[in-house]
């Protein structure tokens, strides 16, 4: 399988998993992620998935302070019209009887 089939898997996979309602996370939830589902142990190889992935926008790459967070968003809904992360979204809260 080559690398492009690779990336597309992951994608299609974060999709699945629902990754674009998790708040921002490291690389290494990610490469950990990458290495589980293709079965990979080349970090090089991992990293460059990864790689493509952020270079096909469906990862957005987030600085706080001096750490490097990660964003899964397929859909670009969660960041605002001046580019800023939006942390927090409205939950549903459901109360029973």
């Amino acid at each position: 399988m080559n690398i492009y089939n690779l990336t597309d898997t992951m994608i299609i996979y974060f999709k699945i998993k629902r990754y674009d309602k998790f708040p921002p996370q490291t690389f290494k939830f990610f490469a950990n992620e990458i290495r589980y589902i293709t079965k990979l142990t080349d970090k090089e190889l991992i990293r460059s998935i990864f790689n493509k992935i952020l270079k096909k926008k469906k990862i957005i790459k987030i600085k706080k302070k001096k750490s490097t967070f990660y964003v899964f968003d397929p859909y670009n809904i969660r960041f605002n019209k001046n580019n800023e992360f939006i942390e927090n979204e409205k939950k549903l809260t459901v109360f029973f009887d």
